[in-house]
């Protein structure tokens, strides 16, 4: 996650308080005598609002000294969201009535928290407020991002980066080994799907996402070997996005034992939407990542140019497939992420039937994770019951998290906004307006 990433988080956490904050003002400003627990959790929410527009300051003035990967989650800021978006939620459901003779008592009645309950908010808040005012100490970006994530967390997510960039080294150094092996890997990889990955993993915003890779659905999928999901959503719900966490994901599992390929069809590329060329491009990451995988790749392709023909033939779905299943004998665990299957027109069906044979086959070994929009010619092959099948629709606290974001970030520079009100407006209706994308 880059610096950035958490200065965006930050600013997304600073508007939210801000919000909470003006409707508890609001609400003990009505209430001339309101109980003393209500009034405490607004000392602490005032508190914890000063601390964060402070460590928004630090997060802006390190965003460039460090980088990290985006897949980084900053536990302790959105732990910090969930509490803010329970207690702004709950707020929003108290009634201001214009009586004034009836204003008081209504709202002692209106307080949605019993006695108990305002005591444990208001320390949860304390607590979230002593983590986050720690992180006003850091001297760099590194620092910044270990106070804010859990250590556990930390530890475990740089190990995760440290395995994805030896992957990627690993990948690139095999490729520059000799002209020969290039050429091999080059003829059945001809749409190289490395770039397009790199594109959206920075185009994720931190913190999206963590809903369906912490989820259970995921996690089974990821402990299992042999199965599929299929993720499918309207267009803009963030499909392609999310395929970028799940290979994040994949490749911090990765081992000589654990291999992972992946591709992404654009609409906008006509190479990457034929089913050769999909299984060709997996065949030719998996040749990579072990030596007996390159013997078949080599093979094959000796197979189909031979040296002394005038002609050479052309791979061939079926054999394509033999090839990637006799491949997965060489691993105890293979991941298969493809992207994008309705960008393939007329290939769709053949493309979602040949993909999923592979796992249908090879169920022991094979896991396969397609994306794409909802479909008939793609349901008709991926739907339940042959796979498990996991709805996208951007949620909708991702959505404010991003739009509170660059609400904050924004009113600094090109957005002018003085009240209040008004920027809270603005949020809910983006929000709403949004539908899932």
């Amino acid at each position: 996650m880059e610096a950035l990433g958490a200065a965006g988080s930050i600013a997304g956490l600073v508007s939210l308080g801000d919000a909470v904050f003006r409707g508890l003002y609001r609400y003990v400003k009505a209430v001339k005598k309101a109980e003393k627990d209500v009034l405490s959790l607004k000392n602490e929410v005032t508190l914890l609002a000063g601390i964060l527009h402070n460590l928004k300051s630090v997060a802006e003035v390190l965003e460039a000294d460090d980088e990290f990967d985006n897949s980084i989650r900053v536990d302790h800021v959105n732990s910090c969201f969930d509490t803010l978006y329970s207690l702004n939620d709950k707020l929003k459901e108290i009634e201001f009535p214009k009586n004034q003779r009836t204003r008081t008592i209504f709202r002692k009645l209106a307080w949605p928290y019993k006695s108990g309950e305002t005591n444990d908010l208001a320390q949860e808040i304390c607590k979230h407020r002593e983590i986050l005012s720690l992180a006003l100490s850091a001297d760099n970006a590194t620092a910044l991002i270990r106070c804010l994530s859990s250590q556990e967390a930390m530890a475990s997510q740089i190990n995760d980066l440290e395995q994805t960039s030896q992957k990627r080294e690993e990948f690139e150094t095999l490729k520059a080994i000799d002209e020969a092996r290039q050429r091999i890997l080059h003829y059945f990889a001809v749409v190289d799907p490395h770039q397009n990955y790199k594109t959206v993993v920075s185009l994720r915003y931190p913190d999206t996402g963590f809903w369906l890779i912490e989820g259970e659905t995921f996690r089974t999928w990821l402990r299992q070997h042999g199965s599929t999901i299929w993720l499918s959503g309207i267009p803009g719900a963030g499909k392609t996005v999310l395929s970028g966490l799940i290979i994040q994901r994949c490749l911090a599992r990765a081992a000589s034992d654990c291999a992972v390929a992946y591709f992404f069809c654009e609409y906008n590329n006509p190479q990457s939407q034929s089913t050769v060329n999909i299984l060709g491009s997996l065949a030719a990451q998996l040749a990579v990542q072990h030596e007996d995988c390159f013997a078949l790749l080599k093979k094959y392709y000796d197979f189909l140019q031979p040296t002394r023909a005038l002609e050479s033939a052309r791979p061939e779905v079926k054999d394509l497939l033999k090839l990637l299943q006799d491949m997965a004998q060489c691993f105890d665990d293979v991941r298969l992420i493809v992207d994008g299957l309705d960008e393939c027109g007329d290939d769709a069906e053949e493309a979602s039937e040949s993909l999923k044979m592979l796992a249908t086959e090879h169920y022991d070994t094979i896991s396969l994770a397609l994306l794409s929009r909802d479909e008939t010619p793609i349901r008709a092959h991926l739907g339940p019951p042959t796979c498990t099948h996991i709805e996208i629709a951007a949620q909708t606290k991702d959505i404010e998290h991003f739009v509170r974001a660059e609400v904050e970030l924004r009113s600094k520079k090109t957005l002018r906004i003085k009240s209040p009100g008004l920027k809270d407006m603005i949020i809910e209706i983006l929000v709403s307006k949004a539908q899932g994308m």
